[in-house]
């Protein structure tokens, strides 16, 4: 049935990735669903609620255009809620269903390599001019158990 709404200009796209063209607005809805879940669980996909006068439409078109519409077919409808932010990119998988994937997890993935860098290359600084007499500073101003004048090395 996708290829026979495709063929006669109801819909744009490829199997499991259709969509609406101009022509097809006029008879179907789409509507957008996501299960909730976020990471490699998110899941969403779309599906269509077609009108019934779409079957006379199409039953025209057949009439008049045997093999298919001459012209070719009309460029997807868009609208202003249906712009996908630059980061977002959809795997369509075996099932048709489209999975969104967030830019943010090679930017997590890149801060986490650049703080390993970091740690690896001024960690050892860090600890020896900054936390270790940070922590005996701490350790003096609270002795606990140990007296006053015991310092264990520091």
């Amino acid at each position: 049935m996708n290829l026979l709404l495709k063929k006669y200009g109801y819909l744009y796209g490829e199997p499991g990735a259709y969509g609406l063209t101009e022509k097809g607005m006029k008879y179907a809805q789409e509507h957008y669903h996501d299960n909730g879940y976020g990471g490699y669980a998110a899941r969403s996909w779309e599906t269509r609620t077609w009108n019934d006068d779409v079957v006379a439409a199409l039953r025209a078109d057949m009439s008049a255009y045997p093999e298919g519409l001459p012209l070719p077919v009309v460029e997807p409808h868009t609208t202003d809620h249906d712009e996908v932010p630059l980061s977002t990119k959809y795997v369509t998988g075996d099932t048709g269903a489209r999975q969104r994937l967030d830019g943010h997890g090679a930017l997590v993935s890149g801060g986490v390599l650049f703080g390993a860098y970091l740690a690896r290359r001024y960690g050892p600084q860090l600890w020896k001019n900054v936390v270790k007499p940070g922590a005996a500073k701490l350790r003096a101003r609270f002795p606990g158990k140990r007296g006053p004048d015991d310092r264990r090395g520091v």
